[in-house]
């Protein structure tokens, strides 16, 4: 999922460096799309992923135990 986010941005920037696109308006929409489109995936990713449950551990004074995936006070 995350090296689709980036592939996306990337061709986004690559479209709107291009001569065709940078001073149009679908350029400009393009971008604007692609950059709700990145931030919500973002947001998503780190809402979904066991990333915040393993920062609110660690925050707490715990320590995350990977093997069983539980906060160990």
């Amino acid at each position: 999922m995350f090296f689709v986010i980036v592939i996306f941005s990337v061709l986004t920037v690559s479209l709107l460096l291009s001569r065709k696109y940078r001073n149009t308006m679908k350029g400009k929409l393009f971008l604007s799309i692609g950059l709700i489109v990145f931030t919500v995936s973002m947001m998503l990713f780190f809402v979904f992923s066991d990333y915040l449950t393993i920062d609110k551990c660690l925050d707490n004074g715990g320590r995350w135990d990977s093997s069983q995936q539980e906060c160990e006070y």
